[in-house]
């Protein structure tokens, strides 16, 4: 998966939560600012700030191997 694609997945899904960018910022220890440009495609995210955004909203991720 390519970096682009990732990022619109997880940008898809944590705006499909409804939680709020503060919630968020305050549930993943990622700076309120630095989540505004990501979620404005303004930034992209580690795999591992990536994965405690989507931890803050309950979403769990699950990555497999290639075939």
């Amino acid at each position: 998966m390519k970096q682009q694609d990732l990022d619109k997945l997880v940008r898809d899904t944590v705006k499909k939560t409804g939680v709020s960018q503060y919630r968020m910022a305050m549930d993943s220890g990622i700076s309120h600012a630095a989540i505004s440009r990501f979620l404005n495609c303004n930034q992209t995210l580690t795999l591992r700030s990536a994965s405690r955004l989507l931890a803050a909203v309950n979403i769990r991720v699950e990555l497999k191997q290639g075939e």
